[in-house]
């Protein structure tokens, strides 16, 4: 696989966490197949769709579905705040 393949389907990867996190019904291997994913990559050699296209999304384990974009602390709000006096 060359290099821009891997980068085509990293990028499909990430719009894919945003996208189906938006719409449980996103249709993740139609979505991967219109981003130019290769076929070698969607599909299995027998014709089937690849687990890997799913796989690659995060689930959130409560309830099933795709998890919130971002990384797992990007929901905490960041700190700010003077540095500490050291004595």
């Amino acid at each position: 696989m060359s290099e821009s393949e891997h980068i085509r389907t990293n990028v499909m990867w990430v719009a894919a966490q945003v996208l189906k996190h938006a719409d449980p019904n996103l249709d993740l291997h139609e979505f991967a197949v219109a981003c130019g994913v290769p076929h070698r990559i969607t599909h299995n050699k027998n014709g089937a769709e690849s687990g890997g296209i799913t796989a690659g999304i995060r689930i959130d384990g409560e309830t099933g579905l795709a998890a919130p974009p971002g990384g797992p602390h990007s929901q905490e709000q960041p700190t700010i705040g003077l540095a500490k006096e050291v004595d």
